[in-house]
């Protein structure tokens, strides 16, 4: 309609420059909609409001002397939460099983959207099982290690002479 009124009307332009609105905003709303995309894939999401509340609701429990890798990961409409917390080691297994539990509830009961929270727990001063981000915590355990296996062939040497 725009076209047969534009051509009319004398005006040929204006056919062209409604096109290039159109294409504009077709453009606009694909670049928008990828660039959401490609951040939620490769968890580029700034929501550092939501880490800190985290982070402090995490150090509200004095059980925990350490903790670090907190992230949040979107799945779906919802989060899910991964934190590595470290311990005293002279803690049971037990308590430290129940002190787990205890922040992923209140973790999940505080935060909004968040409906997964997985805890990594692991005795402070300790090496964590897991090997993210421990690079030099993995070399210094194989040294000790290396060191008792070296020490434990050493003196088994002397008690055969």
């Amino acid at each position: 309609m725009l076209r047969e009124n534009s051509a009319t009307m004398g005006v040929p332009i204006l056919d062209p420059l409604a096109s290039l609105c159109v294409c504009y905003l077709i453009i606009k709303t694909g670049w928008s909609l990828g660039w959401e995309t490609v951040k939620e894939l490769a968890e580029m999401e700034d929501d550092f409001p939501t880490l800190a509340k985290i982070t402090e609701l995490v150090e509200t429990f004095d059980e925990i002397k350490h903790h670090q890798h907190v992230r949040k990961r979107k799945m779906g409409f919802y989060y899910c939460v991964d934190l590595q917390i470290q311990v005293d080691p002279m803690l049971s297994v037990a308590d430290s099983s129940a002190l787990t539990h205890r922040v992923r509830q209140r973790i999940m009961d505080e935060v909004p959207l968040v409906r997964e929270v997985l805890i990594e727990t692991s005795a402070f001063g300790m090496a964590p099982i897991s090997g993210i981000g421990h690079e030099h915590d993995n070399e210094l355990v194989a040294d000790h290690l290396h060191n008792l296996s070296t020490s434990s062939a050493s003196s088994s040497d002397t008690t055969r002479q």
